[in-house]
């Protein structure tokens, strides 16, 4: 039976005993907690706005920059600062929540992954490039299964190259906005298994070159994701802490 018509009865109605006693171990959450609310945090609702305004037409520039940024001739060998690099980074999500849109929102669980990154400089401030990204999320209770995410995101990454000692390192910002694929386990929404979605996410970050292709890399920020499905839609807002290394 799907978790949410387990837990939830419907997407409209309320939840029925029969439903709570065939599966005691899924009965985690009150019918308080389960109430629908309205409450979005700013950042949510930002994103909304975004992506309704104009983030895919965004999207698809930045894909076209990245495309073009990668066949450029390589500057390598003339600007240690110019070269093309490559990220590898383990990510945490973590605190925010998993919403169903229409109906309850739950606190999410930690979302561990990871992140490849490509990253091509077309001026000293300025880099883009493509991000490959796959996580887990679930709602916070270990009873749960969770379900796998793919993000595909282009970027654009404003930075500001600098000497720590002897060492080559930066800081930056990071912007990016792509395409999601939601997987659900246990058929969460009681419909199909497979969600399209987008992403949309933010954050600071420091790199540190220990040698020419060798460096440290950490940031921390914010990421918003959402799967489209028949009955509704699955949202994921988190903090995110990704740390690795540069090549």
């Amino acid at each position: 039976m799907p978790l949410l018509r387990a837990a939830h009865g419907s997407l409209l109605g309320p939840p029925e005993p029969s439903d709570w006693s065939h599966q005691p171990h899924r009965a985690w959450q009150t019918a308080k907690e389960l109430t629908p609310t309205k409450k979005e945090g700013q950042l949510a609702a930002a994103a909304d706005m975004i992506w309704g305004m104009g983030g895919r037409t965004f999207a698809v520039a930045l894909w076209v920059g990245v495309l073009i940024a990668t066949a450029s001739p390589s500057r390598a060998s003339a600007n240690p600062n110019m070269r093309s690099r490559f990220d590898m980074l383990f990510r945490i999500g973590f605190a925010g929540e998993l919403d169903i849109d229409p109906g309850p929102d739950f606190d999410a669980d930690s979302s561990p992954g990871f992140d490849l990154r490509g990253d091509f400089p077309v001026a000293r401030h300025v880099t883009l490039g493509p991000q490959f990204s796959f996580y887990a999320a679930r709602a916070d209770n270990p009873n749960l299964d969770r379900n796998p995410i793919i993000d595909i995101s282009p970027f654009i990454k404003g930075r500001y190259p600098f000497k720590a000692g002897k060492k080559k390192a930066e800081v930056y910002g990071i912007f990016q906005v792509g395409l999601s694929m939601v997987f659900l386990r246990d058929n969460l929404l009681g419909s199909d298994e497979f969600g399209p979605g987008w992403n949309i996410g933010l954050a600071p970050g420091i790199q540190i070159l220990l040698a020419r292709r060798f460096g440290l890399i950490t940031e921390i920020g914010w990421l918003r994701t959402q799967g489209n499905f028949d009955n509704a839609n699955l949202i994921l807002n988190q903090g995110i802490w990704r740390f690795g290394f540069v090549f």
